[in-house]
């Protein structure tokens, strides 16, 4: 009896758990479920099992938000090609002019270290191009612009000397003057002390904020310029 007791245990089936190998791919159902609610998952799934399903969604982006992209594209301004609200198929804009002018302010407040360096400057400033009849400018040509804390405010090509006479700083010099600075010839500072540039205005002030006005001169420089008496 005891035997076969004992023979009748030896052939019963074994009461160890049998260890089988994992399978890896059965819980990824789930887990994608979670990220698709929006669910925190484990960085460790997150690195290794969804990642490219992350990044799948986030490039494929709607229609309506693709079309609103191609709609603002031409509206861009792209600083490396210096066009600033302008295709590269317009024409270049003559120096002195109102299309030059707007090239200009929008360089002006595009500007990151013009808006440091003038960050608490407060005051408008006429330019005055004084009339050189043989380069082709006839008359006086007065523009006004309102610098406030880094930013261009307003500008006016052409104003009435009258007008013009109310900034609180005015820069004259003959056309062909103004040409150097902005060919980057002569420092505007220097002009005013050596009185090539005419300033009306607190010397002292403009000096202060030397920087700044220096960054004017170096946006003035990287507008695309067709001057008058060249063109």
């Amino acid at each position: 009896m005891g035997g076969r007791a004992f023979g009748g245990d030896l052939r019963r089936p074994s009461l160890d758990p049998v260890h089988h190998a994992p399978d890896l791919r059965a819980g990824r159902p789930a887990r994608l479920d979670r990220l698709r609610a929006q669910e925190p998952l484990p960085f460790c799934l997150r690195a290794h099992d969804v990642q490219r399903d992350r990044i799948h969604a986030a490039v494929h982006l709607p229609a309506e938000v693709a079309g609103l992209e191609r709609r603002l594209r031409p509206r861009l301004h792209s600083r490396g090609d210096r066009v600033f609200g302008r295709t590269k198929g317009d024409a270049v804009p003559v120096f002195p002019s109102q299309e030059w002018l707007t090239e200009y302010v929008d360089l002006i407040n595009g500007s990151k270290e013009y808006e440091e360096a003038a960050s608490s400057w407060e005051g408008d400033l006429s330019y005055v191009f004084e009339r050189e009849p043989d380069k082709k400018v006839p008359d006086d040509v007065w523009v006004w612009i309102d610098l406030w804390h880094g930013k261009c405010r307003d500008a006016k090509f052409g104003v009435a000397q009258e007008e013009g006479e109310k900034a609180r700083f005015i820069i004259r010099a003959p056309y062909s003057r103004w040409k150097e600075v902005i060919r980057k010839e002569l420092d505007p500072i220097k002009g005013m002390m050596q009185g090539k540039l005419k300033l009306k205005g607190d010397l002292p002030t403009i000096v202060r904020y030397v920087k700044a006005a220096n960054e004017l001169v170096n946006i003035a420089g990287s507008v695309p310029t067709k001057f008058v008496d060249e063109s």
